[in-house]
């Protein structure tokens, strides 16, 4: 399998989320979709905005690749333990260039302050810092 666009995507069946953890049965379903991928399309197709479309797109490609790849699940079977995983991901994924956890603390702006920052370990045993947020 290569890389292919998003439109000509092919999931496995075991992980295509047809039968995925968390999926609500047909009748309860507010999107027409038998699986995660037409799931995706059927929401992405709701925001209007083609540069927000784009963007999402992207977002919800790299998640549904890291969900099959990495964790070797359907996105409609991801936990609240595979979401923590993904957001420590996701925040490496668009680290700037040229900086690694690795080593060293990675702070916003080099503030060292308390109450900025926060750790947040990623699935690779690495320690770096993101900015705290409201969640």
């Amino acid at each position: 399998m290569g890389v292919v666009p998003w439109e000509n995507i092919r999931v496995p069946r075991e992980v295509d989320g047809s039968r995925g953890l968390f999926r609500a049965p047909k009748s309860m379903c507010a999107l027409e979709a038998d699986n995660d991928w037409q799931a995706i399309n059927a929401w992405l197709e709701r925001h209007e905005a083609l540069d927000t479309q784009r963007a999402y797109r992207r977002e919800v490609e790299r998640l549904l690749l890291w969900a099959i790849v990495e964790r070797g699940k359907a996105l409609s079977s991801l936990t609240g333990e595979d979401a923590t995983a993904w957001r420590a991901f996701a925040i490496l994924l668009h680290a700037p260039a040229g900086s690694h956890p690795r080593g060293r603390d990675r702070r916003p702006n080099g503030d060292h302050s308390q109450g900025r920052c926060r750790r947040i370990p990623s699935p690779t045993h690495y320690r770096f810092w993101a900015p705290c947020s409201d969640d």
